[in-house]
């Protein structure tokens, strides 16, 4: 939302108000998805949401709406509305994994990529965006190619 919190937003429940715009994820985003959750979990309609059918591919885009005044509040990432200086409230944590599928076509690209994950400054660097969590970042939950030739 904009600086200050103009239109005082404190949750979901407001994304209801007529006094409130949206600009919304497209369709098949998680972000979207975790909207329509947040939303059933306040037993409110979509049609309800001023703004919901007004899409944008990416958070940083959605921020920008907010930022030009056309949208009051979007359902985004605290990196994205940092970048842009306007404010934010938390309202869940995602996790994310990346799975491969380890074989002997791909053992070198992959242990490259887990190399440059774990032996580079590269875990550094994510800790710096504003949000994100990297303590867990580049660790394997589980892994049997130690095993495979």
């Amino acid at each position: 939302m904009a600086k200050g919190n103009p239109k005082n937003i404190s949750g979901v429940k407001d994304l209801a108000r007529s006094d409130v715009t949206i600009i919304n994820r497209q369709k098949g985003a998680g972000t979207r998805f975790l909207l329509d959750s947040f939303l059933a979990s306040e037993k409110l309609e979509p049609a309800a949401v001023k703004g919901y059918a007004n899409e944008e591919w990416t958070h940083l885009g959605a921020a920008a709406h907010i930022s030009r005044g056309k949208a009051d509040v979007a359902f985004g990432i605290r990196c994205a509305a940092s970048q842009l200086g306007l404010d934010f409230i938390p309202l869940t944590k995602e996790q994310f994994d990346i799975v491969f599928r380890w074989t002997p076509e791909n053992k070198g690209a992959l242990q490259h990529l887990i190399d440059l994950i774990q032996l580079t400054n590269f875990k550094e660097s994510i800790a710096d965006f504003d949000g994100y969590d990297a303590e867990n970042f580049g660790k394997i939950i589980y892994g049997n190619h130690l095993s495979e030739a």
